[in-house]
């Protein structure tokens, strides 16, 4: 066991080492609470307008150069299935393969050597993409929180708050619906609210795309209505 740590502190395992460590700091910080499981989610879809001096003569079209470099990294992106759940997710799954692939090289291979370390890095980093994609793929979709077809629908609507709490920076709420409750991302317009509380929806951010709720009450013994 002695003999496991040391060399997972040690090149070239350390960075894969640490990456796990991360990864398992933010899911007990996300049992407890503290922080979502979008914490690190982005968008994969990108504005590739580029605005072109006129008088510059340029023999290449940059705006379709752009887009399709653009275009190229968000579908190898997508093909990992990195932005088709939450990253958390996939650098979970990641850090681990990761940290597996590192750990098989040879002890002595690097022998202390940076270059070499570094390369074995980077090399177990990119032939642990593909494990990933393989081990993510069923859960794309999963996690995907569903909008009513309508936000008329879920405004004046009360939910109860299932993060440690909701504030103007992070925070979830549970609407009850017909066939599942609907988890929305949501913020709060007054102060912080606690988890287990009653909120309303009183708005909906499009530019965000957040609800924005106010304080009802404390749960009570029965359903939320």
């Amino acid at each position: 066991m002695q003999a496991l740590l040391e060399a997972s502190f040690q090149m070239p395992v350390l960075p894969a080492t640490m990456l796990l460590l991360l990864v398992t700091a933010y899911w007990l910080l996300a049992i407890i609470g503290i922080v979502g499981i979008d914490l690190f989610d982005f968008d994969l879809d990108f504005d590739t307008d580029v605005n072109l001096d006129a008088d510059l003569d340029l023999d290449v079209d940059a705006d379709s150069f752009l887009d399709s470099t653009i275009g190229l990294s968000v579908s190898w992106l997508t093909f990992l299935n990195i932005g088709k759940l939450p990253l958390t997710v996939w650098l979970s799954a990641f850090s681990i393969i990761f940290w597996v692939i590192c750990r098989a090289w040879p002890t002595d291979l690097a022998d202390g050597n940076l270059l070499y370390s570094s390369l074995i890095v980077l090399g177990s980093a990119m032939i642990a993409l593909l494990p990933t994609k393989l081990v993510t793929q069923p859960f794309r979709g999963m996690f995907e929180i569903v909008q009513p077809e309508s936000t008329r629908d879920i405004i004046g609507r009360e939910g109860e708050v299932v993060t440690a709490e909701i504030s103007q920076k992070l925070g979830q709420v549970r609407i009850p619906a017909e066939s599942a409750p609907l988890l929305l991302n949501a913020r709060s317009v007054q102060g912080v609210i606690g988890k287990g509380e009653i909120v309303r929806i009183v708005k909906h951010s499009l530019e965000h795309d957040l609800y924005l709720v106010e304080r009802v009450g404390k749960k009570s013994g029965s359903e939320v209505n």
